[in-house]
């Protein structure tokens, strides 16, 4: 007995009799979308105490610029290529977890040999060649510290600082301090990672799910859209997951920054939590050298430098290199869709990648002058969004275009 089944308007097998494409709904669309690039931006890296509002920035710019997330991972796993220290303090240090409270004219001093004081802490014991690398405002902190934004800031401690654990003096009394400083002892803090086994579950899941897709977009897919084919457009998504997963099991993962203690906090209203101090007399002797704020690698700069160039060129050509395995960068049979607009997502988004983040999150920011208002941090999210509005059009165009190549192609199965 034969039955007869009848099928939607618009169901195509593509010529081979092995498969069943139906037309797409509203929920296929919002599948492919979400399992394919949405879910990706789980497996970004977080940085130490960062703020929700960096969290959804850093997450937009993923998504629609992959090698985005995919640099700051490279990132991230060249400056903690050597993440094991002698103590957890030392593994903060190298995680960019510590930080320490500076006031703005002598950092401005040492850093431009200007409008500082001699005879402060900070000018008789430090010295740096760049710039420090600043906390960004609103980052989480254990503790409290109250402090003018445009007499101080924070700056993380490089982990070639030598560290002690501290140990609060006694009280004073409000004539002996006039600032009436508090210091409570951090007792109760631990300076621990934590584990984040979440991301690295979804990093393995969507590095295996990049992996599914590639393997079923061959045959009719390459033929009809060739380098274009909506399936190949998961490949810069599935190398920013796999970067991620190698850097959050090689970097430990902190939820808070800590703050080390330095004379600057006795000048301020109050101060708690601080973990640690730094392990040298601050009236500093002619037998101890002044000690290099400048993030140091074990590897040596040059090294370090060329890392960072061929981390650059990894995260941008790798995805192409896939692209170019599957399809050979030839244009399929149908050419009645613009894949200009996917071939600038593999590539423009990259190349915007690199000269986003270094134009935006290395930029330093200006040293206030007394009585100014700071201007905003280094790597701000408001900045970054702006810098977005630009630099995401071409995967903007090129997701419209999957959206057809979908509508066209059809949701298949194999009977």
């Amino acid at each position: 007995m034969t039955s007869n089944v009848t099928l939607p308007q618009g169901t195509k097998n593509h010529g081979d009799p092995s498969i069943l494409c139906l037309p797409p709904n509203w929920t296929d669309y919002f599948t492919f979308y979400a399992a394919n690039y949405l879910v990706h931006i789980a497996t970004i890296v977080s940085e130490p105490g960062q703020t929700m509002l960096e969290t959804i920035c850093h997450s937009t710019m993923a998504f629609f610029m992959p090698g985005y997330g995919a640099l700051r991972a490279v990132n991230f796993l060249i400056s903690n290529a050597t993440i094991s220290g002698k103590n957890n303090l030392q593994k903060a240090a190298k995680a960019g977890a510590l930080c320490m409270l500076v006031a703005w004219k002598d950092l401005d001093h040492v850093c431009n040999n200007r409008l500082g004081r001699d005879d402060s802490w900070f000018t008789k014991n430090f010295l740096i060649e760049g710039y420090p690398e600043f906390v960004p405002h609103g980052r989480k902190v254990q503790g409290n510290c109250s402090f003018d934004e445009r007499i101080y800031c924070l700056i993380k401690v490089p982990p070639h600082i030598p560290l002690k654990e501290y140990y609060p003096g006694p009280a004073r009394s409000q004539e002996e301090n006039s600032s009436e400083t508090q210091h409570i002892p951090a007792e109760d803090i631990e300076v621990t990672p934590v584990s984040d086994g979440l991301k690295v579950a979804v990093s393995i899941y969507q590095v295996i799910w990049g992996i599914a897709t590639l393997y079923e977009v061959r045959g009719n897919q390459i033929t009809l859209y060739g380098y274009g084919a909506f399936g190949l457009t998961v490949v810069p998504y599935a190398w920013m997951s796999l970067v991620n997963l190698a850097t959050n099991l090689l970097r430990p993962t902190y939820q808070v920054m800590y703050l080390i203690y330095t004379p600057d906090l006795d000048n301020v209203p109050y101060a708690s939590g601080m973990v640690a101090s730094i392990d040298r007399p601050w009236e500093p002797r002619e037998d101890i050298p002044k000690l290099s704020l400048d993030r140091r690698h074990p590897w040596g700069a040059r090294r370090i430098a060329l890392l960072y160039i061929f981390g650059c060129l990894l995260a941008a050509l790798v995805p192409l290199a896939v692209v170019g395995g599957f399809s050979g960068f030839r244009q399929g049979s149908e050419l009645t869709y613009d894949q200009n607009w996917i071939l600038s997502w593999y590539i423009v988004s990259p190349i915007s990648s690199i000269a986003f983040y270094w134009l935006f999150v290395t930029t330093h920011p200006r040293f206030p002058r007394e009585g100014d208002q700071k201007e905003n941090d280094t790597g701000n999210p408001i900045s970054l969004l702006i810098g977005f509005l630009s630099l995401g059009i071409p995967a903007v165009g090129g997701m419209v275009v999957v959206a057809d190549m979908l509508k066209d192609f059809g949701i298949c199965a194999r009977l």
